[in-house]
């Protein structure tokens, strides 16, 4: 009987063992498997991150790109990146990134003319229509700069409901 409980013992002994070391080798191996999913979640976010920098250098020349773009988040975040570059020069513009995306591709349809500008120009110019373009300076003398008569600049404030 006490070899049989000897032989028990030392059974679940290396049965413990091995569990043990299966176990470290796994959480080796799932740290391995970590490991090179964080290393690719970076390199696929440096990636991003050089794949904006490429967009918005394209959007600095000309807007026109911004019609070939169709992830909506993608756009939210290349306004939200001319916003804060706004923000650095002390303008405000207040509404939402992803109203700004809808009112700007709502205008490729209808004026794709402006699109020949850099996006900071468009931009500016929905912001200033919108009268959310916060630079200091008269929001009426501004809409009338772009749209041209009182009669717009009235109707604009209509639309806006002002």
């Amino acid at each position: 009987m006490r070899q049989k409980r000897f032989g028990l013992t030392v059974f679940l002994v290396l049965y413990l063992m091995s569990s043990i070391v299966f176990a470290e080798g796994v959480s080796e191996t799932m740290q391995q498997q970590a490991a090179q999913q964080s290393q690719s979640a970076n390199n696929e976010q440096a990636l991003e991150v050089a794949a904006l920098a490429d967009v918005i250098a394209a959007l600095n020349q000309t807007a026109e790109n911004w019609t070939l773009l169709v992830d909506t988040a993608a756009k939210e975040t290349i306004v939200t990146y001319y916003v804060h570059e706004f923000q650095q020069q002390g303008i405000g513009i207040l509404k939402p990134a992803a109203y700004y995306v809808n009112v700007i591709d709502g205008m490729s349809q209808q004026s794709p003319d402006v699109f020949k500008h850099p996006f900071s120009q468009v931009l500016q110019i929905v912001a200033v229509i919108e009268y959310d373009f916060n630079n200091g300076q008269n929001p009426d003398d501004m809409a009338y700069q772009i749209l041209g008569s009182k009669e717009a600049v009235m109707q604009n404030r209509q639309r806006l409901g002002m």
